[in-house]
């Protein structure tokens, strides 16, 4: 029987197949990401160059706003080396105007808006049901899932062992992941960020968290249909 597993792009794998690792990120969003970065580097390198222009605040707004999209991505995809490596288009140098300045910001807040926009379509499936990552967890791809009190640490965690094709999923995900954080999301909300501290094995996993509550919802979910 074909066991589905469902991406967060909207994709489904068979038992033989776990969509395209080699490129987790939806491709459509990686390549609004490629129209962020350029502006803002142009108004930073004029403000590093000519302090007095006053647009400090308003290149800062936006860097965080770049760096809290970039952080949401990243709890649920990675950039592929193809992705990374991209030459972003060239651009033509400008004189350091506060008129150039402000087309370059409203350039960044344009792309933002893409990417924001692209990231809310990339991500409508992890609005509904358990997902780590970009897996879900529901009955094609859990195997058993319980919540444990730990009294000593005074936190709950929520134990997951995984299907075989899961497993490997999970396995070839987190082997490329070491270092990062990956959401548990249930039903749309961040309910803990572990950071994955190597590849998981044979598809056993724990999550903690301070409320016990979520992380019931989330191993109902996960013993329920996808």
């Amino acid at each position: 029987m074909l066991l589905a597993i469902l991406l967060a792009a909207g994709r489904a794998a068979t038992s033989e197949m776990y969509g395209d690792l080699g490129r987790e990120i939806p491709r459509a969003l990686a390549f609004t990401l490629d129209g962020i970065d350029a502006p803002l580097n142009a108004v930073g390198e004029c403000l590093d160059r000519y302090p007095r222009l006053d647009a400090d605040a308003a290149l800062a707004t936006r860097e965080q706003r770049s760096m809290r999209l970039n952080r949401a991505i990243g709890e649920i995809w990675a950039r592929s080396e193809e992705d990374a490596l991209h030459d972003p288009p060239p651009r033509r140098r400008r004189a350091c105007t506060m008129t150039n300045l402000s087309a370059a910001l409203q350039e960044a807040d344009v792309a933002l808006q893409r990417a924001e926009q692209t990231f809310e379509q990339a991500t409508i499936a992890l609005r509904s049901g358990a997902w780590f990552g970009p897996l879900q967890l529901c009955r094609a791809s859990v195997l058993r899932a319980e919540v444990v009190r730990r009294e000593k640490e005074g936190d709950w965690y929520l134990s997951i062992t995984l299907r075989p094709t899961a497993a490997a999923a999970l396995e070839a995900i987190t082997r490329r992941r070491t270092g990062d954080l990956l959401a548990l999301r249930v039903t749309g909300t961040v309910v803990s960020r572990p950071r994955v501290l190597g590849p998981i094995l044979e598809g056993r996993f724990y999550v903690s968290a301070g409320d016990g509550g979520p992380l019931e919802h989330a191993a109902t979910l996960a013993l329920g249909p996808c």
